[in-house]
């Protein structure tokens, strides 16, 4: 594994200094010249490369790590920026990072190796494992646990939380029991991060053994996944810790006092890599997990009503833009945005990890990470060519006109609106089909030219039109003609 990371940075310097050497070059170069450089440009992994660099670029985070697999093997990983500013250390592939909300779905896996081995049932009252609970949580159940649907309240301002080191489950218990729940069990859908300590509380309890322990040697020992466990930063040392960063008024600062998570382990206290939440996924297809126990983890809940939600026993369901199943969680905190994306039917699987909170679009930005990695690529390249756009941009359900203007050379394009937002604009190997980098993450954008018959001598297009779409998390089905949250178009292009 180690010797194809140094292959694929090998491969990804060579093709950078062509690229460099590319954008130095005079417009004048041949027309022969620019389609061998855009055939290196697209290269997956220099696509990935060139496309997380500009996402630093534009959203001012300290640092990121990717990790893309196929068929079960991890065919990328590789760290971009910084996981310490101050000592300008920068982000490996070993780095780890927050986990955030992710550490759900390891809680989730855990469960469902409970689950084959008749330690645990789903269905069961959480009374039965707990029977000094308040007598309206006992009738809850793991199964409402794990999907949100057992009426337990989220964060509150009655929580009892102290930024200290939580001793058990049990007195991370303290912290939400005395609320009431927020609506019956199984009657609606309700995010509840408190819920999944209770649940991990269940879990220690069919087990008879600790939450951690438990992860250790069921889940992380079998498989591989040697950088993952508690976020004990203020109790021990770690090599390969990233700093945890926020934005204050577009200001980038470092966390200070970091948040003590051992209050929720199970729902969002864990720290990762990205090529260990890969690994995670593997246990659902390589027979880790039956595939019995893997059909009931990926089995849509239902609320008592009979109304289908779309999660599961932790994992979340989705369609990306173009109609694919995704089995999927994000999260994040303080000093943390991970994302975890399966594509079943494609066997590919991405990781994201970075180490700032960052309010961004992270499910629709992996999508497009694992776009390039699929296996029906088209790889098309667009000669260098600039234009002036008119624009139309959809802002809390308002639609603004503008001007702007859009740039290519070197298979590489940039977007400048009037009102100051740029954008970069990557192909993403299928005819029509780009990642439009943003401050806020990666979207899919549609451009085609408008006149079929428009191309110079230089094979640029005459006329060009292009739209952007966001469509967030929990699809029930493709975004591809949802209203574009920008448009833009141009009448003429040298």
């Amino acid at each position: 594994m180690i010797k194809a990371m140094k292959k694929l940075t090998l491969i990804f310097v060579v093709l950078s200094v062509l690229i460099t050497g590319a954008a130095q070059s005079s417009y004048d170069r041949s027309f022969q010249d620019q389609m061998v450089v855009m055939q290196c440009i697209n290269d997956p992994v220099t696509q990935t490369g060139i496309m997380a660099e500009k996402l630093l670029e534009l959203s001012k985070i300290p640092g990121l790590s990717i990790a893309v697999s196929k068929k079960g093997k991890i065919v990328y990983a590789e760290g971009f920026g910084y996981a310490d500013l101050a000592n300008k250390i920068r982000v490996s592939p070993e780095t780890q990072f927050r986990t955030a909300s992710v550490a759900k779905v390891i809680t989730a896996t855990a469960l469902g190796k409970m689950i084959q081995d008749g330690q645990l049932d789903l269905k069961a009252g959480i009374g039965k494992y707990l029977p000094a609970l308040p007598q309206e949580y006992q009738q809850i159940t793991p199964l409402q646990l794990a999907g949100h649907l057992s009426g337990m309240p989220h964060y509150a301002d009655d929580d009892k939380i102290e930024n200290r080191f939580y001793q058990s489950t049990e007195e991370a218990l303290k912290v939400f029991l005395h609320q009431k729940l927020i609506s019956p069990p199984g009657t609606k859908y309700s995010y509840s991060t408190h819920g999944f300590t209770l649940l991990s509380a269940v879990m220690e309890k069919a087990s008879g053994m600790n939450y951690l322990d438990y992860l250790n040697k069921e889940l992380f020992k079998p498989l591989n996944m040697n950088n993952t466990g508690p976020d004990l930063r203020k109790h021990q040392h770690y090599t390969h810790l990233a700093r945890l960063y926020d934005f204050k008024d577009d200001t980038l600062l470092e966390e200070s006092n970091p948040e003590d998570v051992s209050y929720k382990w199970a729902g969002g206290g864990l720290i990762s890599t990205p090529s260990d939440l890969l690994k995670l996924t593997f246990a659902y297809a390589n027979g880790f997990l039956k595939s019995a126990v893997t059909g009931q983890m990926f089995s849509h809940q239902h609320l008592s009503s009979g109304e289908e939600q779309q999660i599961g026993i932790g994992w979340r369901f989705s369609k990306d833009v173009f109609g694919r199943n995704v089995i999927e969680h994000a999260g994040g905190m303080e000093g943390a945005r991970t994302v975890v994306c399966m594509f079943p039917d494609q066997e590919v699987a991405v990781s994201i990890m970075v180490n700032a909170s960052w309010p961004s679009s992270i499910e629709e930005t992996a999508h497009l990470f694992a776009e390039l990695f699929m296996d029906d690529q088209v790889p098309h390249t667009i000669p260098d060519f600039e234009t002036k756009v008119m624009t139309s941009t959809l802002s809390k359900d308002k639609t603004l006109d503008g001007t702007g203007k859009l740039k290519f050379k070197g298979n590489i394009g940039n977007l400048t609106l009037s009102d100051g937002k740029h954008y970069t604009i990557i192909p993403l190997n299928r005819a029509g089909v780009y990642g439009l980098v943003s401050k806020e993450g990666i979207y899919y954008l549609e451009m085609q030219p408008t006149d079929d018959q428009g191309t110079n001598k230089r094979g640029a297009w005459k006329q060009v039109s292009g739209k952007a779409i966001a469509y967030g998390q929990q699809q029930k089905e493709s975004a591809i003609d949802k209203a574009p949250f920008l448009t833009f178009t141009s009448s003429s292009v040298r």
